[in-house]
């Protein structure tokens, strides 16, 4: 669907296996830094992805997509986010689609030889890579080149996309930052104010910016919520329009775009209640393992995934709202399902052990028969009653096996047995 990322080619060229090997490759005496330069060039010139041919795929929204815009690019809160989005698409999704490094950001980072750009964005990202490779989940995540946000001409961008109505939240928008946000320093730089911003209600990090400097006093809280606004309609037209060009559901965590989201309305699809599903079942399994149980198990993934999309929908058609929904999935369909599998199995495997408890001794009777051979037949019907009982148990355990592995959920079920193993 999408080219080869650049960033991925710089860290193959270049034969780099760690951060420190990216470092040294960007440093003065590095030959790093005119070959990234080349590569994010050739992916500006890329044309935009194809739609996704088949299968179940998400595009994942700024704050969710690995690129740092609108959200933070410390190592730490790159690997959170990582955690989140995988744990929002593995039960579900083949196919999670990012942002990762965009062309245009590193184009205009790497202008300036030996600026802040390489420690803080370049090696983040390398890191984040290098982390995805390491987890095996390369097969999962593919990186596209999104869109330019543009905060002068967004509006244009979403009225010519079909996106008009999501304009209509912006006035919504500002007056919700203003009334719950702090601005927790503003100070006079040349021509303009530089703040500081916090509404952790509605966005999910602290916002840097800067507004013009009016022509009296100081800004007021509502123009620095009206900047933000307009910094977030970017990037959320810039999303929205990727995803429509990819022919696939946008998935966001940032309170704001949820709310702005919700003005486009129209039908909500069972992929968008996917996104918000929780599985208790997967919580504290590792990634690579929840990666290494749908490769193994791939005919029960389709199975569960075949028939949560169909409850899914049914929920949605019933009331359209996706927090229920999802809930009543959790509670009436998944849990129950696998109450049911461990009943079951727990059941066979309680009559099993009985029988093989009491054939325990079976072993020892030939020695014991061949000493007293005016008994043989005695024993070889005790012997042939106790085999015939613990025979027909451990045939019923592999039924009682067989009939839970048919069941939709016993993919989740799989899960449960890591857990214990």
């Amino acid at each position: 669907m999408a080219a080869s990322l650049f960033l991925h080619e710089w860290i193959d060229d270049l034969a780099i296996e760690t951060v420190e090997d990216a470092r040294r490759a960007l440093g003065p005496n590095g030959a790093g830094i005119l070959r990234l330069k080349e590569l994010a060039a050739c992916a500006m010139t890329q044309p935009m992805p194809q739609p996704n041919q088949g299968g179940f795929g998400v595009l994942a929204g700024r704050g969710l997509d690995l690129s740092g815009e609108l959200d933070c690019l410390d190592p730490k809160c790159q690997q959170e986010q990582i955690g989140l989005l995988f744990a929002r698409v593995l039960h579900y999704f083949d196919q999670v689609l990012v942002a990762g490094p965009q062309a245009y950001t590193y184009m205009r980072g790497l202008r300036s030889p030996g600026s802040s750009f390489v420690d803080r964005t370049v090696l983040t990202h390398v890191g984040t890579l290098l982390s995805i490779r390491a987890l095996g989940a390369a097969e999962i995540v593919e990186f596209v080149q999104k869109p330019p946000p543009c905060q002068l001409h967004y509006s244009d961008i979403a009225t010519a996309s079909g996106l008009a109505a999501i304009l209509d939240g912006r006035q919504d928008g500002i007056e919700a930052l203003a009334a719950t946000g702090k601005v927790r320093r503003l100070s006079p730089v040349r021509d303009h104010w530089e703040y500081i911003f916090d509404n952790l209600e509605i966005l999910t990090h602290t916002e840097w910016g800067s507004v013009p400097r009016p022509q009296v006093g100081i800004p007021k809280k509502r123009d620095i919520a009206g900047a933000i606004i307009d910094n977030h309609l970017a990037h959320l037209v810039s999303d929205l329009a990727c995803a429509r060009q990819l022919q696939v559901p946008l998935g966001t965590r940032i309170p704001l775009h949820q709310i702005l989201l919700a003005r486009l309305g129209g039908s909500l699809s069972a992929e968008h209640a996917a996104l918000e599903l929780h599985l208790p079942v997967l919580d504290g399994i590792p990634f690579e393992e929840i990666i290494r149980i749908r490769e193994k198990y791939r005919g029960e993934c389709e199975r569960f995934r075949t028939a949560l999309k169909l409850a899914l929908t049914a929920r949605l058609a019933a009331n359209g709202d996706v927090a229920e929904a999802t809930r009543a999935i959790e509670l009436d369909v998944v849990a129950p399902a696998l109450r049911e599998i461990s009943d079951k199995l727990e059941t066979a495997g309680r009559t099993l052990r009985r029988k093989a408890e009491a054939t325990a001794g079976l072993a020892m009777l030939p020695t014991v028969v061949g000493a007293f051979a005016g008994l043989p037949a005695l024993f070889e019907v005790g012997v042939a009653g106790m085999l015939a009982g613990f025979i027909h148990a451990l045939h019923g355990r592999l039924d009682a096996k067989a009939s839970v592995e048919l069941s939709d959920m016993y993919f989740l079920w799989r899960f449960e047995e890591a857990r214990h193993s």
